[in-house]
């Protein structure tokens, strides 16, 4: 039994086929924690339940629209928006290489951007400024 405390919430962690299982407990008392661990080893093992795993969105231009464009509409001013991150998003929007990115490719392809993958300047720079939120 793994469990552990991180701040006043107990979470616990065991590795189940090759994967590590790593979850929060939400509660405070360790008795419960390590009850919850064995009932999600058992329905693990019986194979009720299987890996549970993060939906992801498909692409980087299907993410702006629903996470990161919101997120800024309401964080910042309404000429920041327009003057800037709007720009920025339709930059984006505008080419395909970019847009059609898949998440999990990003990372990697932020790190190839050295003039050749994605020549243009202004879309560089707001790809890397959108890395953060993934």
């Amino acid at each position: 039994m793994a469990t552990y405390k991180r701040g006043n919430i107990y979470w616990y962690r065991f590795v189940f086929n090759g994967k590590e299982i790593r979850e929060s407990t939400k509660q405070r008392n360790n008795r419960v924690a390590r009850e919850m661990e064995a009932a999600h080893r058992i329905s693990l093992a019986r194979g009720e339940v299987g890996i549970r795993e993060k939906k992801k969105v498909s692409n980087l231009a299907e993410f702006c629209r629903k996470r990161f464009a919101p997120w800024a509409e309401s964080v910042c001013s309404l000429k920041t928006w327009r003057d800037f991150y709007r720009v920025g998003l339709l930059a984006i929007y505008g080419y395909a290489p970019i847009a059609d990115l898949a998440l999990d490719v990003k990372r990697t392809a932020v790190k190839r951007c050295d003039g050749d993958v994605f020549p243009e300047r202004n879309i560089r720079a707001e790809l890397q400024e959108v890395k953060w939120l993934v």
